[in-house]
């Protein structure tokens, strides 16, 4: 499939006047990623997209969306492997009273994609911890969810969720993962570094996320809403949120051209 032009990403496109930022600070693969139809948020910390102040930091993405935490130990840097700005997760919980990374403006509601591009810690275990990816809930709530346990991606969404088989993960590898819900069919995909969905070793997506929770990137709410807990280990590059789903296969070319997108973005990552 072509990918040299924007006009053949092949769906609607909006304006650049939609884009709350100045495109010209990003380059022109990000340029066109931007402009997919359905981008709700886009979380980076490149370009000086960041600003800590004590145990605070926040992240501004290119579509006027803002990420917040108060944990001091979630930080902001260049990555070691390739220098690209990250967002660093150590693991484990945050302090009494200081919250995960999270977007208040962004609801997981009907339709929904999220990818995130993230590289794990090179002391991540595979086995027996959960790292939380994407989360939006609170802990024992019925919540919708990316995670990764015993080395497989769980997408959670209301009561029950789709799982893959294990040995998917590599300590200090680099990733883009990803889900997505169509409500009208009633099912979801998970997809690791390719657009071709995950074959699932189970399959039981059922009940409807609760709302009015805010999005959290790396960790998950407590039930007073007021500390983290299953943080991810490792560095977050990219998180892409889009409030209309890429199931089945009607949507597999839009897909294509945005992993195609970010396999130039991430060389030697996307398949």
């Amino acid at each position: 499939m072509p990918l040299g032009s924007i006009i053949n990403v092949p769906f609607p496109l909006p304006g650049f006047a939609d884009v709350a930022d100045d495109l010209t600070e990003f380059s022109e693969i990000d340029r066109q990623i931007i402009q997919f139809a359905g981008l709700r948020a886009w979380i980076t910390a490149a370009n000086g997209n960041y600003e800590s102040v004590g145990s605070a930091t926040r992240v501004w993405g290119p579509l006027g969306v803002t990420a917040f935490t108060s944990e001091n130990a979630i930080t902001v840097g260049p990555d070691t492997v390739d220098g690209r700005a990250s967002i660093f997760m150590p693991g484990g919980i945050t302090g009494a009273n200081e919250l995960p990374l999270h977007v208040r403006d962004v609801e997981i509601t009907g339709d929904y994609t999220i990818f995130v591009a993230l590289r794990w810690a090179t002391d991540m275990v595979t086995s027996g911890t959960a790292y939380q990816i994407i989360h939006a809930g609170i802990d024992g709530g019925q919540d919708c969810e990316l995670y990764m346990l015993n080395n497989a991606l769980y997408h959670r969404h209301g009561t029950l969720q789709n799982a893959t088989s294990g040995n998917r993960f590599t300590a200090g590898g680099r990733f883009l993962v990803g889900m997505t819900y169509s409500s009208a069919a009633d099912r979801g995909q998970m997809f690791i570094n390719s657009p071709v969905p995950h074959v699932l070793q189970a399959e039981g997506l059922s009940g409807l996320p609760e709302g009015g929770r805010p999005l959290v990137i790396g960790g998950k709410l407590n039930a007073l809403g007021n500390a983290g807990s299953m943080l991810f280990k490792g560095a977050v590059h990219d998180v892409y949120v889009f409030d209309r789903h890429m199931y089945g296969d009607e949507m597999a070319s839009v897909r294509e051209t945005f992993f195609g997108l970010l396999a130039q973005k991430y060389p030697g990552v996307i398949a």
